[in-house]
């Protein structure tokens, strides 16, 4: 969460560009987290989940310092 919430207020750059998160990082929260948070909430975290880049794509995207996913989990 503080990786995806500290990039829209304070951004990592690179060449004069904002990099947010890729879309993974935000997936993986929402898979262990949004049993936890306010259903208006939940729908507002997952359209910006669908707007971030995923890592392979066109956009330079970051994943946080020890991050790891379980691609297994369906989420």
């Amino acid at each position: 969460l503080e990786s995806l919430m500290c990039s829209f207020f304070i951004p990592h750059c690179k060449g004069g560009k904002r990099i947010y998160p890729c879309k993974r990082v935000c997936g993986e929260f929402l898979k262990k987290c949004l049993h936890m948070i306010p259903a208006n909430f939940a729908d507002y975290l997952i359209a910006i989940c669908h707007m971030l880049p995923d890592k392979n794509g066109d956009r330079e995207c970051f994943e946080p310092p020890n991050f790891k996913t379980n691609d297994s989990v369906k989420g």
